[in-house]
């Protein structure tokens, strides 16, 4: 079974990440990376207030793995 890793934003799909076979220790691994990537940037005052000013105005990210690959929502999708 393949496991997609994907990150949401206030309940809305942003991004789907994984390959065909990708178990779910591999997806979660690539989850806690990504978790902890955010998590840093908005700790740091300057990213902070670069993401302030785009569409992630504050931290509202979450993520799952996904048995089922689910599309981005059209406003994340440019």
């Amino acid at each position: 079974m393949t496991y997609w890793a994907t990150l949401w934003y206030a309940g809305s799909v942003v991004i789907t990440l994984g390959t065909e076979g990708q178990t779910l220790n591999d997806c979660n691994m690539l989850g806690q990376t990504m978790m902890y990537d955010i998590a840093s940037a908005y700790m740091d005052p300057e990213m902070k207030e670069q993401l302030a000013a785009g569409p992630f105005t504050t931290d509202e990210f979450s993520f799952t793995c996904e048995t089922v690959r689910l599309p981005i929502d059209e406003k994340y999708a440019k």
